[in-house]
């Protein structure tokens, strides 16, 4: 619940920003601002401004029971008393030591682990014997490399909503052993992400094999020449054209044209920043696509672009 309470719980939280997540620093969608560890951070020490939970720990749980039904936290409504209490019991006797298991990673060797057979037997049926099974994730080597402290978490609890094992119960030892291990999985292909992400950019009805859209996409121009062919408003192209400069290329004006922009000026952009585009409201490509489908469309949007001079950079390819 601390990592993400309504997957957890399967339950609906407010359409509106957690009243105590006040600041403007960063742009958090209103979902996130009810997560933990969006005020609280993966290391348990706080971020944007916010305190941490460190010190909380071995508090009594009925204490922090209290703060999670106040005003500030608002999860009373939320949250049954059984559920408060796992969560108070987690804040109090359930975090770990993220620096401590950091360091442990690093002292690590490769191949001087042992976690290999333990991702073997335990982890990879689900995720592969590569870490990169599962398109609702990324690759959990990329995972490992870029964000540390949340694999180490996700590791400790399991996932939310999911049915991977946690594997506290194994010791900090083995939990950073896994750590060190997942680093040294492969990441992704760049050259096939690019590829599959220009054949979405075509038709991604079509190469995820779904069923095609049955209403037009709702950002898509009413007028526009084919707005009463609902699949094919949902086509990128169809927006952003063969040349990708939208209104400023060849759908500047016949049958294809809409007024929209094209995506040129994303070349090169990251693609994590390209991919929240994809997944506002504007686009609600999320709504339709997995985790991987969405990173190699922005990877072709950021690098697969003809003309664009990361295009066949020799660092990816």
């Amino acid at each position: 619940m601390y990592d993400n309470l309504s997957v957890e719980l399967k339950t609906r939280i407010p359409n509106q920003p957690n009243p105590a997540f006040k600041t403007q620093q960063v742009r958090v969608a209103a979902s996130d601002t009810w997560r933990c560890v969006e005020c609280h951070g993966w290391d348990y020490q706080g971020q944007h401004g916010f305190v941490g939970i460190a010190g909380k720990q071995n508090a009594d749980p009925v204490a922090i029971l209290a703060i999670l039904k106040n005003a500030n936290h608002g999860y009373e409504d939320l949250l049954d008393e059984g559920d408060r209490l796992d969560l108070a019991n987690f804040v109090s006797t359930g975090q770990s030591d993220m620096r401590k298991l950091m360091d442990m990673t690093a002292k690590i060797k490769p191949g001087q682990g042992y976690s290999e057979k333990v991702f073997a037997t335990v982890c990879a049926n689900c995720h592969g014997l590569e870490g990169d099974r599962l398109r609702q994730i990324p690759p959990l080597g990329d995972s490992a490399r870029q964000r540390p402290m949340e694999v180490l978490h996700v590791t400790l609890n399991g996932h939310p909503g999911g049915d991977m094992p946690a594997l506290r119960t194994l010791g900090d030892d083995t939990v950073a052993n896994m750590l060190a291990y997942l680093k040294s999985l492969r990441s992704v292909n760049m050259a096939s992400s690019v590829a599959n992400g220009g054949r979405l950019y075509d038709d991604w009805q079509a190469q995820l094999g779904g069923q095609r859209q049955a209403l037009p996409h709702p950002s898509h121009p009413a007028k526009a020449y084919y707005a009463n062919v609902p699949s094919e408003t949902w086509r990128c192209k169809e927006c952003h054209g063969w040349d990708y400069k939208g209104n400023e290329g060849v759908y500047a004006k016949g049958n294809h044209a809409t007024g929209i922009k094209g995506i040129r000026a994303m070349a090169g952009a990251d693609p994590e920043k390209i991919m929240a585009v994809l997944t506002s409201s504007v686009h609600v490509y999320g709504a339709v696509m997995k985790y991987r489908d969405l990173l190699d469309l922005a990877n072709f949007v950021s690098y697969g672009q003809f003309g664009n001079p990361a295009y066949l950079s020799e660092k990816f390819f």
